[in-house]
């Protein structure tokens, strides 16, 4: 849903693109933090995808999601410790 902005192809996120990322901060946001970390570390699956890490990171302020990427690092090594 957010394959658009992400490359690149659209300037803002759809609506879609918003309820989405909204959602998986809310239910899962280790899982959002994974995902950017993986797009910064230049994964090959996400880079096949064509995904712009910049546009990534301005996901949380197209979006107005309230996340730094220190509150990202914090979440994941939480979440990997507690597994």
């Amino acid at each position: 849903m957010c394959l658009d902005y992400g490359t690149g192809k659209v300037a803002q996120p759809s609506s879609e693109c918003y309820s989405s990322v909204k959602d998986i901060k809310t239910k899962d946001s280790a899982c959002l933090c994974f995902f950017i970390q993986q797009v910064h570390s230049g994964g090959t699956n996400l880079k096949s995808l064509g995904l712009q890490e910049a546009r990534i990171l301005q996901l949380q302020n197209a979006c107005s999601i309230n996340a730094t990427l220190s509150d990202c690092v914090n979440k994941i090594n939480k979440h990997f410790l507690s597994m």
